[in-house]
């Protein structure tokens, strides 16, 4: 209206009621009309513009609307991604130009009755030189794009191979070139040092800080990998952290991130500085990074917690000295933090407790007073059971066991079983609980006191060590004092019960025989040292105790007292042993003295408490040699165990079957023992077990090779020199009882016998009831059986079914016989021949064919002698 006004229009304005009656009116009255273009409402009516003023758009601001509304030019609007998908689109898009005049001649077509399609391809059959230049180079590639050849899906570098172009993908750059056709772009790799995570782009960017690429490739840089860092861009390579450190993560950043490996620590006092790595001992687990700062301060719950090191469980340190770790025997060393030892114990290995205290229950508890008590009140126990030793033990030899002395042989078995029970359980091997708890109760047998309260009254290694040494020498001092006390005592003089010399002999010799493992075991404590990680040394039996101290020297000096008691005991025994026999038959009141050794043994095998001496000592060797190696040790535990078990079952010793039986099966058992530690023990000495386990592998094959080729050389010789006698030594181990002599002692005693009264035979009879032993008497009763059955002695047929025998005499042929009887030497032999020829039961028939075969020469005597001799010896 301001425009009518101003530019005195005549105009009449009105509003149409729809879109119709609105494009209905211009064709009826000539008016003025808003329209824009392109449209084909008014197309026909070819309207005329009508020109205002240029806008102005400062009287547009005061409302002044006089001058022309503001254009608005239709724009070509693409898709935002269209351009990186279909660069050649856009590019069309943009080269593409179309004039109003022309879309208005297509809409005419359109309101003509041609479809869209119809015209559109018309106006491009009549206008191809308009749009040809439109249509741009495929190979024309944009920035951001490379040539690529869509038929083998690959990029290319020549426009020739290429169908088209595509957005460089990540990992390459577009690189521009120039060639004949013009400027394009292929897509190249980035370079070393580079790489391009996103796709389109025109450059590389350098490889960022901890990261590094080797080669040309489209692939991203890689972190550097542990034990490298990188503090530059750019990077082809990583530059590698100093010898013996290493990184915690991938693509370091710094040099400073360079940290200690596995198995080594920083010693350096500031993390600036630079790592100054040393190898961590053993008991100290130290993962990557750790440091003596963490160490020290043991903090679990900070950013760092997975690189603090600590003490193995077994292991201690002290917190001012938390490298120099010490190996601990228990479990009262949980680990963790330096100076951390369980339920208040002390010392370098937590052995001990303190003043006042003693271990019970996994703890330091106080002691109590009757605990204190018994303790102090213990010599005097000692001397009462010492006097009761005297009177209980037995010096009187019998063959035959009662059911006492079985059970009393019995108990010492046990108590010996449980004494090497305690000497296994010095090797530190991990058992199971139910086993610790057994194996610690079996230490009471060797001395090893400390957790029941022993050091309520010294919590002194030295001193307890003393007493343990002390009570073995004092058995010696004390016992004949009691001895010679006893005869100042009337009431004993006159009952009798004064302690005699032997008996207090064998009484002394009882308590050394019976506690001999634990004697050797103390004695050789001082000298079962064991290795730390720090280079120190142990007692293994006293583990606070260092070795190389005054201290430990003076427990030296006292077990090599012990020790001497101990080896003197045992040359003492070796005397007696070779002098029972004939102690047995000139000095009786002498074999009293030993009845410590012989009562538990057949009167054949009197020595064996020898060998069991001998066992108790060696058992405990292989802690001295080879204190640090528990394989070595369990080693040579079962080799002395397996010595003891062969001789035992080849001599039979002890009294009754029963015992030697039960001896047997415990041996065997703790021979099993023994290979469940090996099981369990650690692989230190698992290079010695190897070649030890080849040595024995090879040295069995040897020994049974070597035994067949014996016996065929054996057999050679036999064949070529008719040798009889060596063979004969060699399988029986030993030179036999000749058969002849066997013949005369048994005709001594037949005659013997039979010139003894009545009464001598019934008194003979009641000493072989009572003194002969059970072996004894099975070993007559075989003999006699082999002469009932196979000399065919006796007509009695149940002793005849008692045993298997070879061909009867009474059944061989004369010339076996006579061969027999040629094979040995001597009146004797040809004169039992004949005995037992005119005894035999030799039918007629056999005479008859011996004759007839003498007639027919197959048995030719040589001379006269000869014959004679066949004669008389088959004469009846």
């Amino acid at each position: 209206m301001q425009r009518a006004a101003v530019f005195n229009i005549p105009l009449g304005i009105a509003v149409a009621r729809s879109w119709s009656k609105y494009v209905a009116l211009p064709s009826a009255y000539t008016t003025l009309l808003n329209w824009w273009t392109p449209d084909d409402s008014f197309l026909e009516l070819n309207p005329t513009p009508l020109i205002f003023p240029r806008r102005s758009e400062l009287a547009h601001l005061q409302q002044d609307l006089t001058s022309a509304m503001e254009a608005v030019h239709l724009t070509k609007l693409i898709s935002h991604d269209l351009e990186f998908m279909a660069p050649g689109v856009v590019q069309f898009l943009r080269q593409s130009q179309i004039y109003l005049s022309e879309v208005n001649d297509l809409m005419r077509a359109r309101k003509a009755g041609h479809s869209i399609h119809e015209a559109a391809c018309e106006w491009l059959r009549s206008h191809e030189t308009r749009w040809r230049p439109w249509i741009p180079d495929p190979t024309a590639c944009a920035r951001g794009y490379g040539l690529h050849d869509e038929y083998l899906g690959e990029f290319t570098s020549s426009r020739p191979n290429a169908t088209g172009c595509k957005a460089c993908l990540p990992g390459t750059y577009s690189d521009s070139f120039q060639d004949d056709q013009g400027r394009s772009y292929v897509c190249t790799p980035c370079p070393a040092g580079t790489e391009q995570p996103a796709a389109g782009e025109v450059v590389c960017k350098n490889c960022p800080v901890g990261t590094f690429k080797a080669v040309q490739s489209s692939d991203q840089c890689t972190p550097c990998p542990k034990g490298f860092y990188q503090n530059h861009t750019g990077a082809q390579t990583c530059k590698e952290c100093p010898q013996g450190t290493t990184t915690l993560l991938l693509g370091a950043k710094r040099g400073s991130e360079c940290v200690c490996r596995a198995g080594s620590i920083d010693l350096s006092s500031a993390e600036s500085e630079v790592a100054h790595c040393a190898a961590c001992p053993d008991g100290l687990t130290c993962p990557d990074g750790s440091t003596m700062n963490l160490l020290q301060s043991g903090d679990q719950t900070g950013s760092k917690a997975d690189q603090v090191p600590g003490i193995a469980a077994g292991f201690f340190s002290w917190p001012a000295e938390p490298l120099k770790v010490f190996k601990c025997r228990t479990a009262r060393c949980p680990g963790g933090s330096p100076g951390t030892c369980q339920g208040g114990a002390l010392g370098p290995t937590c052995a001990a407790c303190s003043d006042g205290e003693y271990w019970e229950n996994g703890q330091c508890s106080v002691c109590q007073v009757s605990l204190k008590a018994f303790w102090y009140c213990l010599p005097i126990l000692v001397i009462a059971l010492l006097v009761a030793a005297y009177y209980m033990v037995e010096t009187h030899y019998l063959a035959l066991p009662s059911l006492a002395e079985c059970s009393r042989m019995g108990f010492e078995m046990m108590l010996n079983f449980v004494q090497n029970i305690g000497v296994l359980s010095l090797v530190i091997v991990p058992w199971p609980e139910g086993l610790k708890e057994l194996f610690e109760f079996s230490e009471v047998f060797v001395l090893s006191l400390q957790s029941y309260g022993l050091n309520c009254t010294s919590s002194s290694d030295l001193n307890q060590y003393l007493v343990a040494a002390g009570l073995f020498l004092s058995f010696a001092a004390v016992a004949p004092c009691l001895g010679y006390l006893s005869q100042w005592v009337p009431c004993l003089r006159r009952r009798d019960l004064s302690w005699s010399f032997y008996r207090t002999i064998c009484t002394i010799g009882k308590i050394y025989q019976s506690l001999f493992v634990t004697m050797c075991s103390i004695g050789l404590s001082p000298f079962m040292c064991y290795l730390h990680p720090n280079g120190l040394h142990s007692m293994l039996k006293y583990p606070n105790m260092l070795c190389g101290s005054i201290e430990h020297g003076i427990m030296r000096m006292a077990g090599v007292a012990v020790l001497t008691l101990s080896a003197s005991h045992f040359v003492l025994c070796c005397w007696a042993c070779y002098q029972a026999p004939s102690w047995s038959r000139k000095r009786p009141d002498r074999l009293t003295s030993v009845g410590f050794l012989i009562l538990n043994f057949r009167p054949s095998s009197w020595w064996y408490s020898l060998i069991i001496l001998l066992r108790g000592l060696f058992i405990s060797v292989g802690q001295v040699i080879a204190p640090d190696a528990q394989g070595v040790q369990l080693l040579v535990m079962s080799l002395i165990m397996i010595v003891s078990l062969s001789l035992q079952l080849y001599v039979l010793p002890w009294k009754a079957p029963l015992l030697n039986l039960v001896d047997a099966v415990s041996t065997v058992l703790f021979l099993t023992l023994l290979a469940v530690a090996l099981h369990l023990s650690p692989v230190d000495s698992q290079s010695f077990l190897d070649a030890f386990g080849s040595i024995i592998f090879f040295f069995s094959l040897a020994l049974i090779t070597s035994l067949g080729c014996l016996m065929m050389g054996m057999l050679a010789l036999q064949r070529c020199c008719r040798t009889e006698g060596s063979h004969i030594r060699l399988l029986n181990l030993g030179t036999p009882f000749r058969p002849a002599d066997l013949l005369m002692l048994l005709d001594s005693m037949c005659a013997n016998l039979m010139r003894k009264h009545e009464v001598e035979r019934q008194t003979l009879l009641r000493k072989m009831s009572s003194g002969l032993s059970l072996y004894d008497i099975h070993a007559v009763e075989s003999a006699l059986k082999v002469l009932c059955v196979d000399f065919e002695l006796l007509a009695d047929e149940s002793v005849r079914e008692s045993r298997i025998v070879g061909e009867r005499i009474s059944r061989m042929k004369r010339r076996t016989l006579l061969l027999h009887s040629l094979s040995e030497d001597g009146f004797l032999r040809l004169q039992t021949v004949e005995r037992l020829t005119a005894e035999s039961d030799l039918d007629r028939s056999q005479d008859e064919n011996f004759k007839q075969a003498e007639d027919s020469h197959e048995v030719r005597p040589k001379d006269a002698a000869f014959q004679d001799l066949v004669r008389q010896t088959f004469s009846f």
